[in-house]
C-alpha cells in the first residue's frame, strides 16, 4: 500500500493537465491570403514551361521586392534563416567571432552564427517594445565583437540610432533580423535597409508570403561582390550574366541559396497586394486594442509601446498579461473555445542547448524569461471577419469577469445576450452538505481556487440538506460574498439523505459534465483535472475514485471496512471492484440524468447503486487513484455499525432486485437503457 500511495503522490505533484478543446467557433492563428491572383499567376508560369530560378523568373519578386528596400539590391533565398547565414558569410564571421543577438527570438537567429563558426552572444530584451536592449547590447560587446543581429519583434522597430551609434563606435556590422519587418519603417525609412545587411521571411505565418522563403537586402555596397559569389554556389556567375567577364568559374566557397521560382511567382503578386494585406492587418489589431482597452484599464493586461520612431505593419496582435501566474490558465481557456491563441519563444538562454554550448543560466535576462511568462498571441489574419474579432475579444474578457453576458452570433453581426441567458457552464460541481458549519468556507475557497486553474466556465451548486448547525447560513453569507463567481443553493426543509441532496443538485445542473465532490476534502479538489480530463477527452462516461488510505491507526478501521464492503459488492453483484462509497463522482450529464430515477435509495446506499446501474446501463467507467486524508476536526455523521448492517441489507436487496427485475415496481428497466 505504501509503494501504491507513493505513485500516487507523485502522480499528482506533476504540473496541471492539458485539456482537448471544447470549440464554440474555430478560429486559426493565421491564414494565409491567397486570392486567384496568386493561382492564376502560378498557371501562366507553369504552362510557360521555363519553371527554374533565373534571373528572368525571379526578377518580377525581386523588383517588387525593391519597392520596400529603396531600390537596395535583393537576393531571393529559400527562408530568412538561409538570408541571415548568407549575410554572416559575408562578412566572414567565423570561430572566435561573437555576434550579438537577442535572447527573445527564434533559433534561426542564433542558428545562422554557429552555422558559420561564430559565437552567438545573447541580450536581453526592452520591456517596452521587446526589442533588443541598449543597456545590454552595450554590455555585452567585446573586442570579439563582429556584428550585432536586432530583431524588429512584430514590426515594431529596434532603436536603430542608439544601436547603429554602439556599432559605429566599435566596428561592428548590423544585421537586421527583418523577418516581422517587411514594410515597417524606423523614422520614415524601411526597415531591413538601415544595416550593412538586412533578411526577410516569406513563411506561410508572416505578412506576405511564399509558403516558405526569405530574402537579404545588401545596404553596403562594398558586399555586393562577396553575396553575390555565396549566392552562386560560390562563383562570379552574377557578374557573367551581366556580361562583364566572358566565362564564370568557382571563387569561393558558397551554396544554394536560391528561391524557388514557383514560389517567387506567388511571392511577386503578395508584394504587390501589400497595401490591401496590411490594411485588413491594421483593422483586426485596431479592434483588439480598442476591444480590450477596459481590460488594460483595470490592469489585467498591457499592450507593448510603439516609439515615435516606430511605424509597424501589424505584423503581430498580442498583449501582455500581467499576473503571470494566470497566462497558461487563459490561453487554455481560448484553446477551449476554439480560438488558437499563443505564447511565443522560450527565450534562448533557458533552452538546454544554449546552457550547455554557451553557458547560460536561468535568471540572466529577467525581462525576457517574464515577456515569456505573460505574451498572448492572438489571431491574426487580413481576411478575418469582425465577428470572429468580436468573439475573441469577448472570450478574453470572459476569462478576467466570469460573470459577463456572452455576445452570440445573429443575423445582423453580434448581439449581447441578456444575463439569464448566460452561456452554459462545461462543469456542474454539486456539494452536498450536512452539519458542514466549521470547514465550509475554507474548503470551499480550495475548491473554486482548483477550478479557476482549469480552463472551464464551472457553475457550483451548494445542496444543505437540513443541517441543524450554521451550514445554511454561511453558505448563503458565501454567495452574497462572491458575487463574480457562479454560485447557486439549493436548501432541504427537511434531512432527505446524502443521496437525495445529490440528485437535486444533478438534476438543477445545466454543464455538459456534472459530478459533485465531499466538502470535507478528505478526497482533495486537486484531482478534479485528472476526472475532468478523462470526460472531455471521451474516454470516460462516468469517473469515481478509488481511495487509498495512508497507514494511520485513525484510518485503520475506515480501511478494513470499506476493503470488506468493496469485497461484498463485487462477489454479491458481480460488478468490478469499484470503490462505489466515494464522495468524489464525475458523469457525462447526458448518460447519468435518465438513470437517476431508477435509484431507489436516497441516503448512503445512493452511491453504490448509482454506480452498479450506470455500469449495468454500460456507461464507460473510469477509476482515479486518490489518497483519502481523514479530516480530524470533524465530527464524522457515518456511524460503522449502524451504517454497516443498513448498508449489508441494502446490498442483499439490491442483489435480489437486480437479479429478479420483473419484481420491480412499474418504470423502465435500467437493463435495457441505451444512451
Amino acid at each position: 500500500m505504501t509503494g501504491t500511495l507513493l505513485r500516487i503522490q507523485q502522480r499528482i505533484e506533476k504540473p496541471c493537465y492539458s485539456f482537448p478543446a471544447l470549440p464554440v467557433r474555430q478560429i486559426p492563428h493565421t491564414a494565409p491570403w491567397i486570392t486567384d491572383r496568386e493561382i492564376d499567376s502560378v498557371k501562366v508560369f507553369l504552362k510557360g514551361g521555363n519553371i527554374g530560378s533565373s534571373r528572368e523568373t525571379l526578377r518580377p519578386a525581386e523588383e517588387a521586392l525593391r519597392n520596400f528596400t529603396d531600390g537596395h539590391p535583393v537576393l531571393l533565398t529559400t527562408s530568412c534563416t538561409a538570408a541571415m547565414e548568407l549575410a554572416l558569410r559575408c562578412l566572414d564571421i567565423s570561430p572566435g567571432d561573437e555576434v550579438i543577438v537577442p535572447s527573445f527570438t527564434f533559433v534561426s537567429t542564433a542558428n545562422a552564427v554557429l552555422q558559420c563558426g561564430g559565437t552567438p552572444v545573447l541580450t536581453d530584451i526592452d520591456d517596452r517594445t521587446l526589442c533588443l536592449d541598449i543597456a545590454s547590447l552595450e554590455a555585452a560587446c567585446t573586442k570579439r565583437t563582429r556584428a550585432v543581429l536586432p530583431v524588429h519583434y512584430g514590426g515594431i522597430s529596434c532603436d536603430m540610432d542608439a544601436l547603429s551609434e554602439i556599432a559605429g563606435s566599435r566596428g561592428m556590422h548590423v544585421i537586421e533580423d527583418a523577418a516581422h519587418a517587411l514594410g515597417a519603417r524606423y523614422k520614415g525609412r524601411p526597415l531591413g535597409t538601415l544595416g550593412s545587411l538586412g533578411c526577410f521571411s516569406f513563411h506561410d505565418t508572416k505578412n506576405c508570403v511564399s509558403g516558405e522563403g526569405g530574402a537579404l537586402v545588401i545596404n553596403d555596397p562594398k558586399l555586393t561582390g562577396r553575396a553575390e559569389m555565396i549566392y552562386e554556389k560560390g562563383t562570379n556567375r552574377s557578374q557573367f550574366l551581366r556580361g562583364e567577364i566572358d566565362k564564370y568559374t568557382w571563387v569561393c566557397q558558397g551554396s544554394s541559396y536560391t528561391m524557388s521560382a514557383v514560389l517567387a511567382t506567388i511571392l511577386a503578386v503578395q508584394i504587390s497586394r501589400y497595401e490591401e494585406i496590411l490594411r485588413g492587418r491594421r483593422r483586426v489589431s485596431r479592434l483588439y486594442r480598442e476591444g480590450l482597452s477596459s481590460l488594460v484599464r483595470e490592469g489585467h493586461i498591457r499592450f507593448t509601446e510603439v516609439p515615435e520612431y516606430s511605424t509597424p505593419n501589424e505584423h503581430l496582435a498580442f498583449f501582455l498579461v500581467r499576473d503571470t501566474a494566470r497566462r497558461d490558465k487563459l490561453l487554455e481557456y481560448l484553446q477551449t473555445r476554439g480560438i488558437q491563441a499563443y505564447f511565443h519563444y522560450i527565450p534562448l538562454h533557458l533552452s538546454p542547448y544554449a546552457m550547455k554550448r554557451l553557458g547560460t543560466r536561468p535568471g540572466q535576462f529577467p525581462v525576457a524569461e517574464q515577456i515569456s511568462l505573460s505574451i498572448v498571441r492572438l489571431p491574426l489574419f487580413p481576411q478575418m471577419p469582425d465577428d470572429d474579432c468580436a468573439y475573441v475579444i469577448e472570450c478574453v474578457k470572459q476569462f478576467f469577469h466570469p460573470e459577463r453576458a456572452v455576445n452570440v452570433p445573429s443575423e445582423n453581426g453580434l448581439r449581447s445576450s441578456p444575463k439569464p441567458e448566460i452561456e452554459p457552464p462545461d462543469l456542474s460541481l454539486v456539494i452536498p452538505c450536512y452539519q458542514e458549519e466549521g470547514h465550509l468556507k475554507n474548503n470551499l475557497d480550495e475548491i473554486l481556487k482548483t477550478l479557476d486553474e482549469t480552463p472551464f466556465r464551472y457553475e457550483v451548486i451548494l445542496v444543505d440538506d437540513a443541517s441543524r448547525d450554521g451550514t445554511a447560513k454561511v453558505i448563503r453569507q458565501y454567495l452574497e460574498n462572491h458575487p463574480h463567481h457562479r454560485l447557486r443553493a439549493i436548501f432541504h426543509e427537511k434531512n432527505m439523505g446524502r443521496g437525495a441532496a445529490v440528485r437535486d443538485g444533478l438534476e438543477a445542473a445545466s454543464g455538459r459534465f456534472a459530478g459533485f465532490i465531499d466538502i470535507d476534502l478528505e478526497i482533495h479538489a486537486r484531482y478534479l483535472p485528472a476526472a475532468l480530463k478523462r470526460l472531455v477527452s471521451g474516454e470516460a462516461d462516468m469517473v469515481i475514485a478509488d481511495r487509498h488510505y495512508p497507514f494511520r491507526l485513525p484510518t485503520l478501521s475506515r480501511y478494513i471496512t470499506t476493503r470488506g464492503y468493496r469485497f461484498l459488492v463485487r462477489t454479491l453483484l458481480g460488478t468490478p471492484a469499484f470503490d462505489t462509497e466515494s464522495g468524489f463522482k464525475f458523469f457525462r450529464l447526458e448518460r447519468i440524468i435518465p438513470l437517476l430515477k431508477e435509484v431507489k435509495d436516497q441516503r448512503w446506499f445512493w452511491d453504490t447503486e448509482v454506480t452498479v446501474r450506470s455500469h449495468d446501463a454500460g456507461l464507460k467507467i473510469s477509476v482515479i487513484p486518490v489518497v483519502f486524508i481523514r479530516n480530524a476536526d470533524k465530527k464524522s455523521t457515518v456511524r460503522l455499525l449502524g451504517d454497516g448492517v443498513r448498508s449489508l441489507f441494502c446490498l442483499v436487496r439490491f442483489m435480489r432486485e437486480r437479479h429478479h427485475p420483473h419484481r420491480r415496481p412499474n418504470g423502465p428497466n435500467i437493463l435495457n437503457y441505451k444512451a
